[in-house]
């Protein structure tokens, strides 16, 4: 994790499960890491909740267990520290 970073995922195995780092894979087969990123993004900036939106993501992509994921937002710290 570096200076850069925004947030952080945390989840379970019925959102991991519904993830893959290939690039190469349809849109409608799993999630990319690049989805997880723009989807969070989003959210964010429209003020909706990402973790929602990644556990319904997670959902519409098969995903029939469990579903629990957090996003924490750095994003704050990062504005309090640099006001230090």
């Amino acid at each position: 994790m570096g200076s850069d970073t925004d947030f952080i995922v945390i989840g379970c195995d019925g959102f991991w499960d519904s993830v893959t780092t290939a690039d190469d894979l349809s849109p409608d087969e799993k999630i990319t890491v690049r989805g997880i990123f723009d989807c969070v993004h989003r959210a964010l900036n429209e003020k909706s909740n990402p973790s929602k939106v990644l556990a319904d993501l997670a959902r519409t992509k098969g995903s029939e267990d469990d579903i629990t994921v957090l996003v924490v937002d750095l994003r704050a710290a990062k504005t309090v520290e640099s006001a230090r």
